[in-house]
């Protein structure tokens, strides 16, 4: 289980956050591609600890 929380916490960190960074460099100023990556990193954040405490 805490094996697919860590591939969880891999797949959001590609998939949102690197991805809206794409949508970025086209326009800087689009307040929903940073609350998008904001949110991305805190869902990678939560996966990841959820990963570190069932594998403790």
């Amino acid at each position: 289980m805490g094996k697919f929380f860590y591939d969880l916490a891999k797949l959001t960190f590609a998939a949102i956050v690197l991805g809206e960074m794409l949508v970025l460099q086209k326009d800087m100023s689009d307040a929903i591609s940073w609350y998008m990556i904001l949110i991305g990193c805190i869902l990678t954040f939560l996966s990841a600890w959820a990963a570190d405490r069932i594998l403790k």
